[in-house]
This record gives structure tokens, sequence and C-alpha cells, in this order.
């Protein structure tokens, strides 16, 4: 063996950790992760994920985990505290089912975004609060707020929209196991950056039941491995159309080799862009049943 050959062994061998590192570090994350909950005019409460996109309280989530709420609420972790804090809503999309929103005094770390298409096969994580993983939380909030994590690959992307004859974008289809609760928290790539925001699972059908005495009931059942992410060039671009400053760019959660994704055009305004006006406050649903099982 040359005597050069064994030295560049060893140097690759000291490089085989960073390979090891560049996977997401779940406390890391954790940090930007937020559970949001919207009680509605109908005494019900909606609950979904949330993830901080700027250090000034800035949070992303899906619509229709917010859609028709009377007023939001994200609940976190801050250091050994568990907190409550009321959302304002800055802008929202039913063809997009994306929202922003802004949590005064929230100091929480912005996750960065990951704006390039995927590749099938690429490693990704989900993270969130699934309310099916809750039968151990016995109502205790530090339970509660511990993130769920799932993983996955990508399986495809594809131009298409949420809804018929809607807005077409960029859609993640991955194999990441999200459910009900899930809505609006983060796709992460392999680094920790937001790929995409989790907003639908797939199933096989749906049929209604009655049984004799009974109320008519929808019955279904998922179809394996096939979840849907709105990839983060779509509320990119939301982001800058609301002047909201947001990182893009290297691995990790550092601010400074990176830039701030100004080159993501804006999506159309025609698709019905909303920001809230003061007779809107109260976000009365707006008629849209596309999202019925609204607790995803």
């Amino acid at each position: 063996m040359p005597a050069l050959f064994i030295p560049l062994l060893l140097i690759f061998a000291a490089l085989l950790p960073a390979v090891v590192l560049s996977a997401p570090n779940p406390e890391q994350v954790d940090r930007s992760i937020v559970w949001v909950a919207s009680p509605s005019a109908k005494n019900k409460v909606q609950t979904g994920t949330g993830f901080v996109v700027n250090r000034d309280g800035y949070v992303v989530t899906n619509n229709h985990v917010i859609q028709g709420a009377k007023k939001i609420l994200v609940l976190h972790k801050s250091g050994s505290e568990n907190r409550k804090q009321e959302a304002q809503l800055v802008w929202r999309s039913e063809g997009y089912d994306l929202a922003i929103l802004k949590v005064p005094g929230l100091n929480k770390p912005a996750l960065k975004l990951n704006l390039h298409k995927p590749r099938k096969t690429d490693k990704v994580s989900a993270a969130g609060f699934p309310g099916a993983a809750g039968d151990f939380n016995h109502d205790k909030l530090d339970n509660m707020l511990e993130t769920t994590w799932t993983q996955g690959i990508v399986s495809r992307t594809l131009e298409s929209s949420w809804v018929k004859n809607g807005p077409e974008f960029t859609i993640v289809q991955h194999s990441a196991d999200i459910n009900g609760g899930n809505s609006g928290g983060p796709l992460l790539d392999d680094c920790g950056r937001v790929l995409g925001v989790n907003t639908m699972a797939s199933v096989t059908k749906l049929e209604i039941v009655t049984q004799a005495g009974t109320k008519p009931v929808a019955v279904g059942k998922s179809a394996r491995g096939i979840f849907y992410a709105s990839h983060a060039s779509a509320f990119a671009a939301a982001l800058k159309e609301n002047n909201i400053p947001y990182r893009s760019g290297g691995c990790g959660m550092d601010f400074d080799d990176d830039d701030e994704g100004w080159d993501i055009q804006p999506m159309p305004t025609v698709d019905g862009f909303s920001r809230p006006q003061e007779s809107e406050r109260d976000m009365q649903d707006s008629g849209d049943r596309g999202w019925s099982n609204a607790n995803w």
C-alpha cells in the first residue's frame, strides 16, 4: 500500500462524523416548533402545529388549523416553563392552505428554509403534535408539548393544488408518517431546514356507515406511506409579500452564512391573498368545506 494512501484514509475517516452530524438535531429544532390551538365559535378546539420562521415571533401553520377560530393560542416550552400566548393573524390563504401568525414576545429561534426542490429518496423528518400520540398525556401539559418525530423519504414532487381549480404550486409527497394534529408542522430535510409544511394524508376511500340506532359515521382507511406537504417556496413567497425576513441556504440554524431568500417570486395575488381587516378579526368560517377534518 502506498505510503500516502494511509494518511488519506485517516483523513476520510475523520470526515465521517461530520456526515452523521448533518441529521436534524431534535433538541435544537424543537425550540422552534409550537402547538397551535384554535377555539371556534362553536366551542370546539382545532389543534395543529406551527413553526417559527422569524425571530420577531412569526409562525407558519396551515390555514385549516386556524380557520373559523375566535382566537388563536400558541403553546410551547420555554426553558423549564410551559407558556400559552395569543397569536395575531397576519395572513392566510385558503387556496394554499397556509397562514402566517405573529406572537408578540415569542422569543424563539427561527428555522431556516430549504427552497430547492428535493430529489426522490431524500431523507425527511416530520415533527409536530399528532393527537393520536396523546393516549398517555393524561392532560399533563409537559407531555402534550413534547413533539413527536417520524422519518421517511421524499417520494416525488408535483405541481398541483389542494383543491380542484385551485392555485398550482409545488407539493412534496413523502413517507414520514403524519396524523391529525401534525398539520402546519415542518417537513425537515437532513440538515434540519424546513422543506415544506405538512398538510394532509392520503386516504384510499371514505364511506358513510349507518347502523340501527346510530348516527351516520364517515369511515375510511389511510393509504400507507402517502403524505403531502406544501413546498417551502410557497410560504416563502407569502413571507416576502408581507415583508417578513426569513433565512434560507446552508445547513444548521446559524445566521451568518446564508441569504434571506428574496429571489423567490410572490404567489399570484389573484388567488385571494388575505390580510385580515379589523372587521375580520373574528375569522368567521368562510364556508370552505374542503377541510372538514379541521384538526389535521
